[in-house]
């Protein structure tokens, strides 16, 4: 199994309230703009003053916990600004940059001053070179499967996670700035929430994952009506994959609550009750995903096993289909679920 990073990405960009009702874009968008205002003060670090340094942790649009331990990088502006300097001048490599500003005993250490801070000052100062390493990005990075292994020394795991995020900016085909944005928010999500987009590689994996996501479902017509209402997704934007195909666990449970527990195509009652007392029916696309089909409440219908066998092997699956299809859309309107 391997997680659908380019789908999760495409649903992050397609979020209408990604952080206090703004979208990605517009987030990302306020972002470059206060790096534009900010970065002069690591340009010209002689003349950075206290207060301009509190307007970097307090206005950079990204990162809000950088002021917790202010009291002690804030406390001698002078060695601030050396190390600062020994931080952003590019002639060093990074490696040594990192080691001697991060770690405890380093040459350029001030108390305070930790990978998070380090890499958001780096980031600001050239947003297209270095990536954001804090808990967050290494959280994120570990839900995806994509975490380095570390080996102790700052610069070294640093120079791995930029490796890591160059990767993934370069598969998603954007930039850092969007990739750190997108990691903050996978960083706050579920590993639940992340499993709607693995990628399975057997049929028998997806089902099992599948009809638990359909179990899940409020077995409420109006509240899954209303779900599907506020939020519809593509084909290409659904929940479960198969190798390429998505299906949504809202459509399939829908189409049980159509059902009433007969068979939509036989009409004869389903076959025998699931633990939890449901009546054991199995969901089928009328027109097959991989023909085109959609992944909605027409196309789909409830059915006993051994009309979801013919439906697949039958010699007359042709004309049956045809009939559910008129059937099905007919049971949708006069029901409502439309």
């Amino acid at each position: 199994m391997e997680i659908d990073i380019k789908r999760l990405f495409e649903d992050f960009l397609n979020l209408k309230d990604v952080w206090n009702g703004k979208t990605a874009k517009e987030i990302v968008e306020e972002r470059y703009k206060a790096y534009d205002s900010l970065r002069d003060m690591f340009v010209n670090i002689d003349s950075l003053t206290k207060e301009d340094f509190e307007s970097f942790v307090k206005n950079n649009k990204s990162w809000d916990k950088l002021e917790r331990q202010k009291k002690w990088y804030l406390a001698d502006m002078e060695k601030l600004k050396e190390s600062l300097k020994y931080l952003l001048d590019e002639s060093i490599n990074i490696q040594d940059r990192f080691d001697n500003m991060v770690y405890l005993h380093g040459k350029y250490h001030i108390r305070g001053v930790n990978n998070g801070l380090a890499t958001a000052i780096l980031h600001v100062y050239n947003p297209k070179e270095y990536g954001v390493w804090n808990i967050r990005s290494k959280k994120a990075l570990y839900l995806l499967g994509k975490a380095p292994e570390f080996t102790g020394s700052w610069g070294s795991d640093y120079i791995a996670i930029n490796k890591k995020l160059y990767e993934l900016r370069d598969f998603l085909g954007t930039d850092l700035t969007t990739l750190d944005c997108f990691l903050g928010k996978i960083a706050k999500k579920s590993k639940e929430h992340i499993q709607d987009f693995i990628i399975y590689e057997t049929v028998e994996e997806s089902e099992e994952y599948f009809e638990k996501k359909v179990k899940d479902q409020p077995l409420e017509k109006d509240k899954l009506l209303q779900s599907l209402k506020e939020k519809k997704y593509s084909k290409e934007e659904n929940y479960q994959l198969v190798k390429q195909y998505f299906r949504d666990p809202r459509i399939a449970a829908l189409a049980l609550i159509r059902a009433k527990g007969n068979c939509e195509c036989c009409n004869k009652l389903a076959p025998f009750q699931r633990a939890d007392k449901i009546p054991y029916l199995e969901t089928h696309h009328l027109i097959p995903l991989a023909k085109e089909g959609v992944d909605e409440i027409n196309n789909v219908c409830a059915i006993c096993p051994n009309c979801h066998k013919e439906l697949h092997f039958g010699e007359n699956k042709n004309a049956i289909t045809q009939r559910l299809i008129e059937v099905i859309l007919k049971k949708n309107i006069d029901k409502g679920f439309l």
